[in-house]
């Protein structure tokens, strides 16, 4: 699934920004780099991203503020809200 040997995972809240970097190491990953944000009202608004010149400046202050060292991520993981996915299964019957 992933090409290198680190993985970036975001988390993008309405308060908060959070970063994880993670090295594979065997079959097991360990913390490489981490980074958190608080975000000030009305950047993101319950899940919708309403300032997005502000937001793309944060998590770039949120890449270069990690410890004990910056990311630089080439591939990052994120997920989307279960909450803000509207999916629904049927069964079509022939």
């Amino acid at each position: 699934m992933f090409k290198g040997s680190d993985i970036v995972a975001i988390n993008f809240a309405d308060r908060s920004l959070e970063a994880l970097q993670l090295e594979k190491l065997g079959n097991n990953y360990e913390v490489k780099a981490w980074s958190r944000l608080a975000l000030e009202q009305d950047v993101i608004e319950d899940g919708k991203i309403i300032l997005v010149d502000r937001l793309r400046r944060l998590v770039k202050q949120l890449f270069s503020q990690a410890q004990p060292k910056s990311l630089s991520p080439k591939e990052i993981v994120f997920s989307l809200p279960e909450s803000k996915v509207f999916s629904e299964s049927m069964l079509l019957a022939a």
